[in-house]
C-alpha cells in the first residue's frame, strides 16, 4: 500500500488458516508485524487486533456480541467540537424518569444484565439512540449517559450544600 506521494506506507498479507485467518500489517521492507487482524471460525467467529507483541488488545466474541478492550478512548477534544453547551438541568432530569431493569436476553446469551429498554430511553433521550443496519432494531449508547449522570450528581450536591448552609 502506498501513501500519496508513492511512497511504500505498508506492507499487507492475508492468509488463512485451519479455523480462521488474518490481515497482517508489516513495517514497510520487514518481517516485523506491526498488527494484525486475526479472524477465527472455530471460536464463534471471534475477532480480534492484535498489536505488534501478539497480544490481542480488542477482542471481539461473535456468538456472544461481547467486545473487550484495555482502554477504550473516544475523541473529545475542543478543537474538533463546535455549539458546546452546558446540559439543562431539565434535559439532565430526564435521566431520572429511566427504568433500569434486569434481563436475560432472548437467545441464552451473557446471563443476567443490568441496563435500560432502547425503546423507552429514546422517549426521553432520543439522542442516545441510533438504528442497528442490519436488524434496524434500536442501540443505546451507555458511554453517552454518563454526561447526564454528571450533571445530576452536579445538581444534588448544589442542592445539599444549600441545605447544609440552611440548616447550619
Amino acid at each position: 500500500i502506498y501513501d500519496t506521494k508513492n511512497r511504500a506506507a505498508i506492507d499487507l498479507s492475508i492468509s488463512q488458516v485451519n479455523g480462521g485467518g488474518s490481515v497482517s500489517i508489516y513495517n514497510v521492507g520487514t518481517s516485523s508485524i506491526s498488527a494484525q487482524l486475526y479472524y477465527s471460525s472455530t471460536n464463534a467467529g471471534a475477532l480480534s487486533l492484535r498489536a505488534f507483541d501478539g497480544t490481542s488488545k480488542i477482542y471481539g466474541h461473535g456468538e456472544t456480541g461481547d467486545l473487550v478492550c484495555v482502554t477504550l478512548y473516544q475523541t473529545s477534544s475542543k478543537e474538533l467540537k463546535k455549539n458546546v453547551k452546558d446540559i439543562s438541568e431539565e434535559e439532565a432530569n430526564k435521566l431520572l424518569d429511566l427504568r433500569p431493569v434486569s434481563y436475560d436476553f432472548k437467545d441464552g446469551t451473557n446471563g443476567n444484565r443490568r441496563g435500560f429498554i432502547a425503546e423507552e430511553v429514546k422517549k426521553y433521550l432520543p439522542n442516545l439512540i441510533s438504528e442497528n443496519t442490519e436488524t434496524k432494531l434500536p442501540n443505546l449508547n451507555y458511554l453517552e449517559m454518563i454526561p447526564y449522570l454528571v450533571k445530576v450528581c452536579q445538581m444534588q450536591e448544589k442542592r445539599i450544600k444549600a441545605l447544609e448552609a440552611k440548616n447550619g
